[in-house]
């Protein structure tokens, strides 16, 4: 899965340049934001612009990401 990893500050912007995000790609997609989400980064967007179609494993992977981030801000 090709992902463009822009910075500002401490956010991080997540574009996904694919227009898909499937059981195929999410589990790529999961382990990157698992990957970021433990380094110095304080906020994530994640730009889905490019989407033409998620299923639900995309979906979770995505709540995944949230889930993950709510977590460090506890």
């Amino acid at each position: 899965m090709r992902i463009k990893k822009q910075r500002r500050d401490n956010v991080l912007i997540l574009t996904l340049l694919e227009s898909r995000l499937d059981a195929n790609n999410a589990p790529h997609f999961k382990s990157e934001i698992q990957h970021l989400v433990n380094s110095d980064i304080r906020g994530l967007v994640i730009n889905i612009a490019n989407l033409e179609f998620i299923d639900s494993t995309g979906l979770g992977a995505i709540v995944k990401g949230l889930k993950l981030m709510d977590r460090r801000a506890a």
